[in-house]
């Protein structure tokens, strides 16, 4: 399973931002919030939002630091913290995967 970054534009304000993304199952995601689980010292992603199937380009080596642009707007409901009450047609979401990777270390100052 890779990681990576991509760059995403909203559709409400045309807003430009970078999101982590993951390839999973084959399929390219991008990953709007992560949860910690310090007890199991992992952390998940709460939502998967698919981009393969929408308008993309892959860009390594970007001076942005970013290895996908996303070239279709993604609704803002698919990225609050809250499950969006309806389905937005066109965008395959998973809630809360079953893919957890190692927390990064802390290092004390």
């Amino acid at each position: 399973m890779r990681r990576f970054t991509a760059m995403i534009i909203g559709v409400d304000d045309g807003t430009i931002a970078k999101c982590d993304g993951l390839e999973y199952e084959g399929k390219l995601w991008l990953v709007p919030q992560w949860y910690d689980v310090p007890a199991q010292g992992v952390t998940k992603p709460a939502r998967l939002i698919r981009f393969d199937s929408l308008a993309h380009q892959g860009t390594p080596g970007s001076q942005y630091g970013v290895d996908y642009v996303v070239n279709y707007p993604i609704p803002k409901d698919l990225f609050d913290v809250r499950t969006p009450l309806k389905l937005i047609p066109g965008f395959e979401c998973m809630e809360m995967p079953e893919i957890e990777f190692p927390l990064p270390k802390k290092k004390l100052s």
